[in-house]
């Protein structure tokens, strides 16, 4: 009986609140915030959605290179090499005009007693198009004067901020969720220790049980209530594996790894890691520098705003200069009667476009007034989300103070039970009670200390903090 006691005695001592998985191939001996951060690290280097924003982002440099570009010298090279047949012919009146005068001229010539000089001339004409042609030029442009050409440029400046606020809200929310994720995993990969343990604990008790049962002090309904309590924990068991096995492959989606690969795991995690909770003027104030969602709202109205003067300078008048050099003729040469240039200067001044402009205008003006509105409203659902972080945050750490002091009235009061039970002077049911009391007492200690730091990492996202506090 000594040597029962003995081994019940150490089997609860050596009940760990956070168990290392037996399938990890090395023993868990860094602390957990440098095992998370490592992961976060990972996450942000190989996470396939962050890969897409990252294309959202070139491709949105991309087309603010092309705005750009608009302001720039444009250079083209226009060749055309033409063959006509038919076609409209000019008749030039030659005849008419000269015909009569040389006539004249003959007749005076007679009666001079000379003989006429002056032919008379057939109709003359030419054709229209040329039989061969070509036409080879190099034409250079530059716009000298276009508001319209440059409040895009703001435009397409301004949308590509957004879409690299977008991008550091995404690695905000990875990181987030790695943390978290890894946090859950831990969870259960604990309460799996748990109950392993809480296993091992019923399997003696069954022992014990059949032994006091073989010797006459208990009766076969204790055996087979120890039994039915061991089995039903089993059950609980297999759940729990799957939830460590749903958990581990949720955090390798996340990583970008194979949703099986093992993940490394931290030491044990206690005592829990002292907080020091700023104030909530500094974390307000974090949270409005911080926080990317104000910051790509803010590129959009930067943008609107962009749009805006844009439609309204198109309203005006744009100066371009053009400079066209080549050669022209029925071959392809060089030299007089083929080298041509021009140079000009042209003005384009819209008068009446049937109230297009004024309505991308009009539009432009009311989207920048929407964001506005949705800016303001922003910044009141990021105060009210940090608010909900820290007091959630707040609980959990209360929560955990309850929880100790629950596990270790449970555990004690296990402790007595065990020993009554080794006599035989208490029954199976308030045996089990007391067993099932220290397991739940444990699996919630276990659970309120990786609440505390899931709500840590929510909180740091809320306020859009580095690392968690």
């Amino acid at each position: 009986m000594i040597v029962q006691r003995l081994g019940i005695f150490l089997i609860l001592l050596a009940t760990p609140l956070i168990a290392a998985d037996i399938s990890e191939p090395e023993p868990a001996t860094r602390p957990i915030d440098q095992v998370v951060e490592a992961l976060v690290a990972a996450g942000l280097e190989r996470n396939l959605g962050l890969a897409a924003q990252e294309l959202d982002l070139q491709r949105a440099e991309q087309a603010l290179n092309e705005a750009r570009a608009a302001l720039r010298p444009q250079i083209d090279l226009n060749a055309r090499y033409s063959v006509s047949r038919g076609g409209r012919e000019i008749n030039l009146p030659v005849a008419d005009l000269l015909n009569p005068v040389y006539a004249s001229l003959n007749q005076l010539l007679l009666q001079q007693g000379q003989a006429g000089q002056f032919p008379q001339i057939d109709e003359t004409g030419f054709s229209l198009l040329r039989e061969h042609e070509q036409d080879t030029r190099i034409t250079l442009r530059q716009l000298l004067y276009a508001p319209a050409a440059r409040a895009n440029i703001d435009r397409f400046v301004a949308e590509r901020e957004a879409f690299d606020a977008d991008l550091q809200r995404f690695r905000q929310q990875l990181a987030r969720d790695i943390r978290v994720a890894y946090y859950s995993w831990s969870q259960t990969r604990a309460a799996l220790a748990i109950i392993d343990s809480s296993l091992t604990v019923l399997a003696e008790n069954v022992r014990v049980s059949q032994a006091l049962y073989d010797n006459g002090k208990v009766t076969r309904d204790q055996v087979l209530r120890a039994e039915a309590e061991r089995l039903e924990l089993e059950q609980e068991r297999s759940r729990a594996q799957a939830q460590v096995a749903l958990a581990r492959r949720y955090l390798n989606f996340l990583l970008d790894w194979p949703l099986d690969q093992q993940i490394a795991a931290s030491r044990q995690l206690q005592p829990l890691p002292v907080l020091s909770l700023p104030s909530l003027e500094s974390l307000e104030q974090q949270t409005l520098m911080g926080r990317q969602e104000l910051a790509r709202l803010d590129a959009a109205l930067r943008a609107a705003e962009a749009a805006e003067a844009a439609a309204k300078a198109s309203r005006g008048p744009t100066l371009m200069a053009q400079l066209d050099v080549g050669i022209q003729g029925e071959t392809y040469g060089f030299g007089p009667g083929k080298n041509q240039s021009v140079a000009s200067l042209v003005l384009s001044v819209p008068i009446s476009d049937g109230g297009a402009r004024r309505s991308r205008q009009a539009q432009a003006r009311l989207q920048r007034e929407s964001l506005e509105i949705s800016r303001r409203l922003l910044e009141k659902q990021l105060r009210l989300d940090l608010r909900a972080s820290l007091e959630q945050l707040d609980t959990a750490l209360k929560g955990y103070s309850s929880a100790e002091a629950r596990v270790e009235a449970a555990r004690e009061a296990f402790r007595i039970a065990s020993r009554k039970r080794d006599v035989g002077t208490i029954n199976q049911v308030e045996f089990i009670d007391s067993e099932r009391a220290q397991t739940r007492a444990q699996l919630n200690l276990n659970l309120t200390r990786f609440q505390v730091l899931i709500r840590r990492a929510e909180l740091a996202y809320a306020a859009a903090l580095d690392r968690p506090l």
